[in-house]
């Protein structure tokens, strides 16, 4: 007697990439190999990644002072959507994923983040 076991595939999540899934035949007294067969799942990332920035701002300071400290994550982005979990957000001032507590001198700056 030879019993066919099909586990649903959709009931598992696949991670961006290759990867090969075994099936087995096997013979329900033996617990013999019968046959198998592999096949390749690609999931590719096609989903769109997108990051919403905040506007431009401008901080103030004392007379006396010649930086600003950012406070908690006030000029961090937004929002950011897509196939994010191969990368990890950081921006070009302290190459991090935040300018939390970042120290700006007195000056114009441009900051951007991206993946």
């Amino acid at each position: 007697m030879i019993i066919t076991t099909v586990q649903p595939l959709q009931i598992l999540l696949f991670p961006i990439g290759v990867t090969t899934v075994v099936w087995t035949l096997r013979d329900s007294f033996s617990d013999y190999t019968m046959a198998t067969c592999l096949m390749d799942i690609t999931i590719v990332g096609n989903e769109q990644i997108t990051i919403t920035c905040v506007d431009n701002q401008t901080r103030s300071t004392d007379p006396d002072v010649f930086n600003y400290t950012v406070q908690n994550q006030e000029l961090d982005p937004t929002f950011y959507t897509g196939n994010l979990s191969s990368g990890v957000i950081s921006n070009n001032f302290n190459n991090s994923s935040t300018l939390a507590n970042a120290v700006f001198p007195i000056g114009e700056q441009q900051q951007l983040f991206g993946r």
